[in-house]
């Protein structure tokens, strides 16, 4: 995978007008919660990224299955994005805490991120993957502090493209082999 498909897909994963939406109403708390779901959503990259050798050699996953898996889990976030309702700020925990639920967990940590920092930092290092996907985090962090979700019909654009570039992990897994 190169690094610019791997910067790419990871905005796919982290669709910033996916998470926008959960941020609470209040800007303070917008912004509190924000650094906490973006602090959260790093270490939790950080660690999968960290352990995608061992975990991969336990289950006896290749890193081109690796790749093929990110790119499945991106389409599968993508039609929920273009399919589904946005995400609601409600149920959250109170104040800034909101950053871990509802920003963090579900919108920010998805199953997309965790299997594309696994792949990534498998085939292009550990540091190299955190590279990659840091700029996602931290524009995800952005839109959420900024509190404006973007115009209605930019949501499903994205997803739609955000489709594509899973695709395109796929195709990468695929030839890979």
């Amino acid at each position: 995978m190169t690094a610019s498909l791997l910067v790419i897909a990871a905005f796919a994963a982290l669709n910033p007008l996916r998470v926008a939406p959960t941020a609470p109403a209040e800007p303070h708390v917008r912004r509190s919660a924000a650094v906490i779901a973006a602090v959260i959503t790093a270490a939790g990259v950080a660690v999968t990224a960290t352990l995608s050798g061992p975990l991969l050699d336990a289950l006896s996953v290749t890193g081109s299955s690796s790749r093929i898996a990110a790119g499945v889990a991106i389409v599968l976030v993508s039609l929920r994005d273009l399919l589904v309702a946005p995400l609601s700020p409600n149920p959250s925990l109170p104040g800034a805490l909101a950053g871990l639920v509802p920003i963090a967990f579900p919108a920010m940590l998805t199953p997309a991120l965790v299997l594309l920092s696994v792949a990534a930092a498998h085939e292009r290092g550990v540091w190299v993957a955190l590279a990659a996907l840091a700029p996602s985090i931290v524009v995800a962090a952005a839109t959420i502090s900024i509190g404006r979700p973007g115009p209605d019909w930019a949501r499903p654009l994205l997803a739609v493209g955000a489709g594509g570039i899973g695709v395109l992990v796929v195709l990468d897994g695929v030839y890979a082999i």
